[in-house]
């Protein structure tokens, strides 16, 4: 098991056998995990994106042993035992939140994201899971979790109607599925849906 106080992050990773070179900066990470959220894309497309982005070169024979690694590397070595999970999903995207993180690093670390060369994944998201209580990613985040779970008070609530736009995690919605929505919106609308094919 990996200590952050005591040993480094991880630039590779072994099956055992071998040990494997890997780009760990946030960036990569971040484009790989985009390219999870994209619905456009098939599984296997995304595996195969992950895997050429997160290998710098030779990579595990086995394929399936190649995802494994990746995925490990990825979620920052924790297999899932003694995680915190509070029950209430995502409540930050890489890509919505772009600006919010950003700032929230900053502001909280000192840590201009776009004067870094290179910020280990597993660095960046230990900067992001501690963050000052009072920036703005921390607070939307703590709204999202508290909207969720309907823990919100009436003063919360208001504000979150306010703030509508910027709280909702937007739906990804594939090409086939915004088509349907457009074709069904038609229909309600009284219209003659278009049929792309």
């Amino acid at each position: 098991m990996m200590n952050a106080l005591i040993n480094k992050f991880p630039t590779s990773v072994s099956d055992g056998n071998h040990e494997y070179e890997i780009d760990s900066d946030y960036r990569t990470a971040i484009r790989i995990l985009t390219a999870f959220d994209d619905p456009d894309l098939l599984e296997s497309e995304k595996q195969a994106i992950m895997l050429a982005n997160l290998y710098k070169g030779e990579m595990p024979p086995d394929p399936q042993k190649a995802w494994e690694l990746a995925a490990w590397f990825l979620s920052c070595g924790d297999d899932g035992a003694g995680g915190v999970d509070a029950g209430c999903g995502k409540l930050f995207d890489f890509q919505q939140d772009a600006k919010y993180i950003y700032s929230a690093i900053r502001q909280s670390h000192g840590v201009d994201l776009q004067e870094v060369e290179y910020l280990h994944w597993w660095k960046f998201n230990y900067l992001l899971f501690d963050l000052r209580s009072d920036c703005f990613l921390q607070k939307l985040i703590e709204l999202r979790a508290k909207q969720k779970t309907g823990k919100l008070s009436k003063e919360e609530r208001q504000y979150c109607a306010r703030i509508a736009p910027i709280l909702e995690l937007k739906q990804r919605y594939s090409s086939e599925e915004l088509d349907a929505i457009e074709r069904f919106d038609a229909l309600l609308s009284g219209q003659n849906p278009t049929h792309t094919a």
